[in-house]
C-alpha cells in the first residue's frame, strides 16, 4: 500500500515577475547624385537625385507573470510515484510607434554643392499600435511506480490590438509510457481578426494506441477519430477546409504517410506549404507534401523527411 512521504516533495513554489523592456530600431539609407552643378540643373527633371531614408521603431511593454509548481511524493517499498502540479501566466502590454522615414528627390536646387550631394528628407504618417497580450496555462501529471505517466494539459491565450486581434484555447489528456501513448485526446481552437485577415480553426482528435519513435521517423496510431474546421483568408494563404474521419490505421515511416479507415475531407488549402484539395475524401496535395487520396485510403509523401532521411 503506498503511503505519502514528505521528504522529497519539493516545496510549493511560487514566482512573480514585472515584466519591463523597450527597444529601438534604426535603419538608414542614402543615395546620392554625383557630377557637377551643370550637369545635375540640366537633368535635374530626368534621372538626377540625392535620396535620404531612416527608419526608426520605438517599443516598450510592461507586464505581470505568475508561476506555481507543486509536487507530491508517495512511497512503496522502494519505489516512487508522485503528482506533481504546475500552472504559469502572465499579461503584458505593449506599446510600438514606429516612424518611417522615407526617400524624397529634392524639391529645389537650394543647397547644391559642386560634388552634387543635396539632403532633403521628409516622413510618413505616425502609426501607434498599442497591444494587450494574455497567457496562461496548466499541467497536472501523475507518475506511477512503474514509470506510466497519465497528464492533463490546458491553456489558452489572446492578444487585443487595434489592427489584430487573436485568441487560442487547447486541452490535451494521454497516458504514456516510454513511446506509447495511450488514449490521447486533443482539442483546440484558434481565432484571428484584423487587417491581414481573419482566420478560424477548430479541431479535437482522440486515439486510442500510438507507438512512436522519433529518432527512427516511426510513427503508428491505431483507432484514431479526428474532426476539424478551418476558414480563412490571410496573409498566409486561403483555408475553406472541413475534415472528418475516422482511422483504423494511421502510419507514417520516413516521410511516408499512409491511412486506412473512413474520411469525408472537403475543400481547399493554399498556403506556403503547398495546395490542397478534397471533395467527401477523394483529393490531392501538392507541394512540400504530395499525396492522394479516397474515402477510405490515403498515402503522401512529405518530400523535406524523404530527401532529409
Amino acid at each position: 500500500m503506498p503511503f505519502y512521504d514528505s521528504s522529497d516533495d519539493d516545496e510549493p513554489s511560487y514566482k512573480n515577475k514585472l515584466l519591463i523592456s523597450a527597444r529601438d530600431r534604426n535603419e538608414f539609407g542614402r543615395e546620392y547624385f554625383c557630377g557637377n552643378r551643370d550637369e545635375y540643373v540640366s537633368s535635374a527633371s530626368k534621372v538626377a537625385f540625392e535620396k535620404y531614408g531612416v527608419c526608426t521603431e520605438n517599443e516598450i511593454s510592461f507586464g505581470l507573470k505568475h508561476e506555481f509548481m507543486q509536487k507530491d511524493t508517495y512511497k512503496d517499498f522502494s519505489r516512487k510515484s508522485s503528482i506533481t502540479s504546475e500552472s504559469q501566466s502572465d499579461a503584458k502590454f505593449t506599446y510600438q510607434q514606429p516612424f518611417n522615414f522615407t526617400s524624397y528627390e529634392p524639391k529645389s536646387l537650394s543647397g547644391i554643392v559642386e560634388s552634387g550631394c543635396v539632403l532633403y528628407k521628409g516622413h510618413d504618417d505616425v502609426y501607434a499600435s498599442p497591444k494587450f497580450e494574455a497567457t496562461t496555462k496548466s499541467k497536472l501529471e501523475c507518475e506511477d511506480t512503474d514509470g506510466t505517466t497519465a497528464k492533463f494539459e490546458c491553456g489558452g491565450s489572446f492578444e487585443l490590438g487595434i489592427y489584430e486581434q487573436k485568441f487560442k484555447a487547447n486541452a490535451e489528456s494521454s497516458i504514456q509510457q516510454d513511446d506509447v501513448t495511450l488514449f490521447k485526446t486533443e482539442a483546440s481552437l484558434e481565432t484571428k481578426m484584423g487587417m491581414n485577415g481573419d482566420y478560424v480553426d477548430a479541431k479535437f482528435g482522440n486515439t486510442l494506441f500510438r507507438a512512436c519513435d522519433e529518432n527512427e521517423g516511426l510513427d503508428l496510431k491505431l483507432l484514431n477519430a479526428s474532426a476539424e474546421a478551418k476558414f480563412g483568408i490571410d496573409e498566409n494563404g486561403i483555408e475553406d477546409m472541413i475534415k472528418l474521419g475516422v482511422n483504423l490505421v494511421e502510419a507514417e515511416a520516413v516521410g511516408v504517410k499512409s491511412k486506412i479507415g473512413f474520411n469525408l475531407d472537403t475543400g481547399i488549402s493554399v498556403n506556403k506549404n503547398g495546395i490542397e484539395g478534397k471533395l467527401e475524401g477523394f483529393g490531392v496535395k501538392l507541394g512540400k507534401e504530395i499525396g492522394v487520396s479516397t474515402p477510405f485510403a490515403e498515402v503522401s509523401i512529405d518530400l523535406e523527411k524523404w530527401f532529409g532521411s
